[in-house]
């Protein structure tokens, strides 16, 4: 009888942290996603004409960028399934940072507060690894990714989400989608180990409020230095 080998279809010839990039990511949710019509409507190699991040940008912008004027309603929300589809299409891709870097740039008339949530959950999801002894993977960084979460924990722009700790492809659980503010994304993805189903790895550079209580110590380590109280125990 011979031997019998599974080989997945759906992995990523990319690598990350010496594996496929898609590994990131559990085998039954790679799976659900590679079934969905979205995903094979959308984004696979035929339908995109391509298969890198220049052919998938548009569809990102078609499907998640709002226009501040448009008067239709918004119908695309977090942790659903267009977004685990594109979610896991970055995974795929691994693209550089130049090119992540103009999907969170603004772009006036579009507001793109969706597509820099997609941008740093994928980012929170594959590159959790990185620690202050091993800094990078190629042009993304411990410190760069630090300083996104530092950044956007600050912004308070509304957005249509599935609960955080909801699965959308679970059929046990009733679906509930509700504002949430932005802060409370990233301050999700900084302290939690899983979203929407999605197991997120220890990660070293989510932990941002250290900076915050570094800096107190600091504070109150330069005032008790400080040389005027010396001089008032002479």
């Amino acid at each position: 009888m011979p031997n019998e080998f599974y080989v997945e279809e759906n992995l990523s010839g990319k690598q990350l942290n010496h594996q496929s990039a898609s590994l990131v990511v559990p085998q039954i949710f790679r799976n659900k996603v590679s079934s969905c019509m979205y995903y094979k409507f959308n984004l696979t190699p035929a339908s995109l004409r391509g298969d890198t991040i220049v052919e998938l940008i548009p569809v990102i912008v078609r499907d998640f960028g709002t226009m501040d004027e448009r008067k239709t309603p918004h119908v695309t929300v977090l942790g659903g399934i267009e977004f685990k589809c594109l979610l896991m299409k970055l995974i795929n891709l691994r693209p550089p940072w130049e090119q992540l870097k103009v999907l969170l740039e603004p772009h006036e008339p579009l507001n793109n507060k969706y597509i820099a949530a997609l941008v740093l959950c994928y980012m929170r999801i594959s590159y959790y690894f990185l620690t202050e002894s091993n800094p990078s993977e190629q042009d993304i960084s411990f410190n760069l990714l630090h300083d996104l979460m530092k950044k956007y924990i600050l912004d308070h722009r509304k957005l249509k989400s599935y609960s955080l700790d909801m699965d959308c492809w679970s059929s046990s659980i009733k679906k509930e989608i509700k504002l949430i503010h932005f802060d409370e994304l990233i301050d999700w993805l900084c302290d939690r180990n899983e979203i929407w189903g999605i197991p997120l790895g220890k990660c070293n550079w989510c932990k941002i409020w250290d900076d915050e209580e570094d800096d107190e110590s600091s504070s109150d380590s330069d005032s008790s230095s400080d040389p005027r109280d010396d001089s008032d125990q002479i």
